[in-house]
């Protein structure tokens, strides 16, 4: 029941400390030849409190998500370009949101 299908993510970044991604809105992500805009934080409803091969509810779960994280986990993204990706593959942050990369 804890695991991360609860959350129904469609990609899971190893490696990443803390809460490091919630500092990611608006930056875009490189994997492999796919890029990827970190939108905005995701607001969780009550299906995260569903285990997903039981059924089993624990509404704890969304109490403390809106307790410690003001009701957001994990993010919304859009793809930019998309290509084939491969678990294993390197997760790279391209750009700073506020300054382009594009050199102007």
């Amino acid at each position: 029941g804890q695991g991360p299908r609860r959350f129904r993510p469609n990609i899971v970044i190893g490696g990443v400390g803390g809460l490091a991604e919630r500092r990611w809105e608006g930056r875009r992500l490189a994997l492999e030849d796919a890029i990827i805009t970190a939108v905005q934080l995701r607001h969780r409803c009550i299906m995260v409190t569903f285990d997903p091969d039981t059924a089993e509810q624990d509404v704890e779960i969304l109490h403390r998500i809106h307790r410690e994280l003001d009701g957001t986990f994990a993010l919304d993204c859009r793809v930019e370009r998309g290509a084939r990706i491969s678990e294993g593959d390197p997760v790279r942050l391209l750009d700073d949101p506020l300054r382009p990369t594009d050199g102007s």
